[in-house]
């Protein structure tokens, strides 16, 4: 019937085994090739992870009966991923056929991963005794094996989640009816990424990349962590599925996990295929304007905003048409009066640089008369000031005997009464706009002020601190410390308990302040090369004390140091074991000291004499 020797079982999948159709069945009979494949195999089901490549080919063998043999392959390897190990059935079902027909049938939505209670009749599904692997090669008819046996009894069914039971069945036979009608996996993982993005404040990132504890939570909340692991344990269970749940790996997902996102998302498949989102975490336009000068503030104004996304939160920038102020946003759950005190301006627009240009030049206003009128700080009003080259000081109204001079000179002297010593850079940090005048004007005086960094009590006393804490680090190394590591001062400060990356990098970019410390350090650390010397003067130490063998590949493998690094120094390691080579035993024979160990025992030394020339190669010596 199906044309060749091939599998009964593959073809109640997939699109395949059909290639004799157009010769045993007539086109005026109604019934076709996509007839057959939408309404009798899996293939709707199982096109939710088809990616763009198979689904065009399934609709090339579908209109033409030509196939690809490696999309065959492929759909082949993806129906272990929706069957189950044996052809399953509704007694209630099978009892019904036969009172309708007189004939029980096979029922495909029974044999899909996940469909464990008939939606029909809320009755547990049962396995036959029939391996779904044994299908393809004889035809059993339900009506005979539709049999269950204490061996094939399915072990993964409980009562207390029926009606989920029944909705995931639901929902998956309205797959097999109008799976096609979804697009695909690539289809589908694309709007898994806009809806991710809105879902919960958001679950993925705007590049789609998924936020899996938060997507963790959500799903878990959703169906239950019980009822989550229960389902998702089916089949094959696949740490972190839900990585797979984008656009780029969408098709690499079950059909079940697929069933479940859409469940989570929309609440059924089919109210996922008929959402449409649309990417609008502010609302819809108009949006209000922020300007208190322009006409349309808290009204509208706002017609088009650009998106972008940080940190895990949707940023919005609103422009204004009419007045030009443009603004950004970065929380979408704020109201009007609330977003509209701590918005961030980007440009402050025409209208209102007009009403600014008006009060200097017009209504002759000084900074702060200014600055209240136009609803900003002073110093947010000189930056834009400077910015537009416009002089607020134009109108000033300076207080008798009361300079700039006078003023900074007085804010510095209470900073220096507060904190007794103060350098250039904490004048930089807490008063800006003071050092600049004074940097300008009249520097000297500013200059008496400062007491240098490094001459400042606190670096002292921190350097005493410190010199103390390493000294004593450095003594215990030598004394009982793992003399084989290169002295440096990361390897210090691990020992003195400073672990922490910041507080490293303070000891080691505050040295120029620390004047005793910087010489201590400089005494004990190790180059490379000092480091290198020391250690092959120990090892050359050892192994003489022991009795060994000096040679240079016995020191190397104690060095435990690289290829490149051991060639680097390979001349001078040779130089010193030639140099401190011991002569304990010679040959009684010829004399010579080239000799190796041999066997021993508790009471004879046995040695091999290497001398070509010698005439009793093997010689022993009493240990005493």
């Amino acid at each position: 019937m199906f044309g060749a020797y091939a599998s009964n079982m593959p073809s109640i999948f997939n699109p395949r085994a059909l290639r004799g159709f157009n010769h045993w069945f007539e086109h005026e009979g109604g019934l076709t090739r996509k007839k057959i494949l939408h309404d009798h195999t899996m293939y709707p089901y199982m096109s939710v992870f088809y990616s763009d490549d198979m689904l065009n080919a399934a609709n090339k063998y579908i209109e033409t009966g030509e196939i690809d043999e490696r999309f065959e392959r492929s759909q082949i390897n993806k129906t272990h991923n929706v069957r189950k190990d044996f052809l399953s059935y509704c007694p209630e079902c099978t009892k019904e056929d036969i009172h309708i027909y007189g004939e029980a049938y096979w029922h495909r939505l029974h044999q899909i991963q996940g469909v464990l209670c008939c939606p029909k009749h809320h009755v547990q599904i049962e396995n036959s005794i029939i391996p779904m692997n044994r299908t393809a090669w004889r035809f059993r008819p339900a009506s005979s094996f539709a049999v269950s046996s204490d061996d094939t009894a399915p072990s993964d069914f409980r009562t207390d989640f029926i009606c989920q039971y029944v909705k995931i069945a639901k929902d998956i036979d309205w797959l097999l009816k109008h799976g096609l009608t979804l697009g695909g996996a690539r289809v589908i993982g694309e709007k898994y990424k806009d809806m991710y993005m809105l879902k919960g404040g958001g679950i993925a990132t705007r590049h789609g990349r998924v936020l899996r504890d938060r997507f963790d939570a959500e799903i878990t909340a959703f169906y239950g962590e019980s009822f989550l692991n229960h389902i998702l344990s089916i089949g094959v269970y696949v740490n972190n599925w839900h990585m797979y749940a984008t656009a780029a790996m969408s098709v690499g997902m079950k059909p079940l996990h697929q069933l479940l996102i859409m469940n989570f998302l929309c609440g059924s498949p089919q109210g996922f295929r008929d959402s449409t989102y649309e990417y609008a975490p502010f609302g819809n336009e108009p949006w209000p304007c922020i300007n208190k000068h322009c006409p349309h503030y808290g009204i509208d104004g706002v017609n088009k905003i650009e998106y972008g996304f940080s940190q895990h939160r949707h940023i919005g920038y609103f422009k204004c048409d009419f007045c030009g102020m443009y603004y950004r946003r970065s929380r979408n759950d704020q109201t009007f009066e609330e977003y509209s005190k701590s918005v961030m301006i980007l440009d402050y627009g025409h209208l209102w640089e007009k009403k600014l240009r008006e009060c200097i030049y017009v209504e002759k206003l000084n900074q702060r008369d200014i600055a209240s009128k136009m609803l900003v700080a002073v110093d947010t009003l000189l930056g834009i000031a400077e910015k537009l080259g416009l002089d607020t000081n134009t109108n000033a109204r300076y207080i008798p005997n009361r300079s700039p001079g006078d003023i900074y000179r007085n804010q510095i002297l209470q900073l220096l009464e507060m904190h007794g010593e103060i350098s250039s850079n904490d004048v930089k940090q807490m008063n800006s706009r003071a050092y600049s005048w004074f940097i300008a004007y009249d520097p000297e005086w500013l200059q008496s002020l400062f007491t240098p960094e490094k001459e400042k009590i606190h670096w002292k006393e921190k350097d005493k601190r410190l010199l103390s804490l390493f000294q004593t680090v450095y003594t215990d190394l030598q004394k009982s410390g793992n003399t084989k590591r290169r002295v440096t001062i990361g390897y210090l400060c691990s020992l003195a308990g400073i672990t922490c990356s910041k507080e490293y990098q303070q000891v080691k970019n505050q040295l120029n302040l620390t004047p005793m410390l910087k010489i201590f350090m400089t005494e004990v650390l190790e180059t490379e090369t000092v480091w290198m010397h020391r250690r092959v003067t120990e090892i050359i130490s050892h192994l003489n004390a022991n009795g060994h063998r000096l040679t240079v590949n016995k020191v190397r493998s104690h060095l435990s140091i690289r290829q490149c690094k051991f060639h680097e120094y390979r001349d001078y390691i040779a130089d010193m074991v030639e140099k401190h080579k011991i002569v304990t035993v010679q040959c009684p024979h010829c004399g010579t000291d080239k000799v190796w160990k041999d066997y021993r025992n508790k009471q004879m030394q046995s040695y091999l004499c290497k001398n070509p020339g010698c005439s009793c190669k093997r010689f022993k010596i009493q240990i005493i």
